[in-house]
Order: structure tokens, then C-alpha cells, then sequence
């Protein structure tokens, strides 16, 4: 779950934090794909705070990995606007406003509704079992309360939707981690933070399935909207009273004036 502040250290002082890193990474040619999404995630997760500068070396420590693959992770996330490279500084996660936020997230309302009532009209049996399925999967990790382990369920949960609506230009736009898709996933872990949400997410998810098994797209474009359109009415207050991002800083980083090299 996303703690609060606490200072940035430096790995040598958490050997733990390292461990935890280098065993997302297993040795498979897309290692620097690996790292890249275990960085994603970190960023997501409110858990590399905005302004922090990466340091390749300690990046590498952590990951257990050689710097070549942290180097070309961090490439791939500036490509996809995620980080921003500063000449002699390295790179850095960008800062953004809260009415960025809200914008993102309005944005990715409107085109997960409309995947949610193509899926609903185009959706095949073997779909639907997929999708059954990872609802499945979702209703036990709701069961463990942990909002980051729910949330990344609720996206794999959503991926299969949204590959079901068969809209290139929305599997585009919604697949991608782009940064719309970074601030508006950052909402939606926040309200899963919030008491009674990770159930009702559950609920609404249900009621998503049911929709789509039975070919009804109005009432799956219908959950959908109401339930993003509750979450960001929800969250926005909370984000606004604590002042954004109220994000947690993240081991082996450093979010001062001066990258740890």
C-alpha cells in the first residue's frame, strides 16, 4: 500500500529495498522491458515522488542489473513522456498540476466508457471467460485490502477490456504508459486508499462482467462512467487538501537538489 513521506535513503543503508527489486527481474532478453515496467509501477504507485532525479548506478544496484538495461529503460519511459532529460542532470520525473490530472483522467473516462460498450457488442464467449477470469483473480486480491496490489489487478482486469473493444485507437491510447496514463492511474490509486473503496470497486467490476456477458453495452458504458466519474469526484478534494502529488519518495533515489551517483 502507498505509505506516507519518508526520507530518501541510499540502498547501502536498505539491502532489503534491493532485494525486492532484483527479484521483479528475471534473466530474459527483454530486461531493460522488465525494468522499465518495474519503474513505471514505482512512479504510478506514488513511490518516486515528481522532481526526482535517477541515478543510473543506483538504479542498477537496486535491480541487480548492469547499468545498460537501467539506461535503456529510462530512455524508453522519456520516449513515452513519463521522464524528461535534462542536459548534465540526468533524468528526472516531470512535475505536473493537479488540473492536468483531472484532465487526464477525464479523458481516460470517456474512452474506457467506449471500450466498455464496443467490448459489450463485440466481446467473444472465449473473451468473456478471459475476463471472468480475471475477475476472479480480483475478487482475491480485494479479500488482501492492499490498494497496490488491488489496483494492478483492476488494470490487468481493464487491459482485457479494452483489448476486447477491438478500437485500435482506443487499445492505443489506453494501453501505453504514456504520461495521461500515468497521472490518471495515480487517481485511481489514491481512492483505492480510501475506506470502502477497494470493495466497491470490486462491486462495480462485477457489475462490469455481468454487463458484458450479457451483450448489454449501455449498462457496461454506464458502470463504467458512473464508477470513474465517482473516483474522480472523490479523489479530487483529497488531492487538492494535501496538495498534489502526495506522493511517498522512493529508496535509492534522491528527490534533493543533486542525484545520489
Amino acid at each position: 500500500m502507498v505509505s506516507r513521506y519518508e526520507p530518501a535513503l541510499d540502498v547501502d543503508d536498505q539491502p532489503g529495498w534491493s532485494d525486492a527489486l532484483s527479484s521483479t527481474i528475471s534473466a530474459r532478453p527483454a530486461l531493460a522491458e522488465q525494468v522499465a515496467e518495474a519503474l513505471y509501477k514505482a512512479i504510478v504507485g506514488g513511490h518516486i515522488p515528481e522532481n526526482t532525479k535517477l541515478s543510473e548506478a543506483v538504479l542498477a544496484k537496486s535491480f541487480g542489473v548492469s547499468r545498460t538495461p537501467i539506461r535503456e529503460a529510462l530512455r524508453q519511459l522519456a520516449g513515452e513522456g513519463l521522464l524528461r532529460f535534462d542536459k548534465g542532470k540526468g533524468a528526472t520525473i516531470p512535475a505536473v498540476s493537479l488540473q492536468e490530472v483531472i484532465d487526464a483522467y477525464q479523458v481516460r473516462t470517456e474512452l474506457f466508457s467506449l471500450a466498455a460498450r464496443l467490448a459489450a457488442q463485440r466481446a467473444t464467449d472465449d473473451e468473456c471467460a478471459a475476463l471472468d477470469h480475471s475477475y476472479d483473480r480480483l475478487r482475491e486480491l480485494a479479500v488482501g485490502n492492499d490498494a497496490d496490489d488491488y489496483f494492478w489487478g483492476l488494470v490487468d482486469f481493464y487491459a482485457i477490456l479494452v483489448r476486447m473493444s477491438r478500437n485500435s485507437v482506443v487499445m492505443d491510447w489506453l494501453q501505453n504508459r504514456s504520461q495521461i496514463a500515468r497521472l490518471a492511474e495515480r487517481v485511481g490509486i489514491v481512492s483505492l486508499l480510501m475506506p470502502g473503496s477497494i470493495d466497491a470497486s470490486r462491486t462495480s467490476s462485477e457489475a462490469l462482467l455481468e454487463a458484458i456477458k450479457a451483450r448489454d453495452a449501455r449498462t457496461a458504458e454506464r458502470v463504467v462512467r458512473g464508477t470513474l466519474t465517482r473516483t474522480l469526484e472523490m479523489t479530487t478534494p483529497l488531492l487538492d487538501a494535501h496538495g498534489w502529488p502526495q506522493a511517498p519518495s522512493i529508496r535509492g533515489v534522491d528527490h534533493h537538489s543533486d542525484s545520489i551517483d
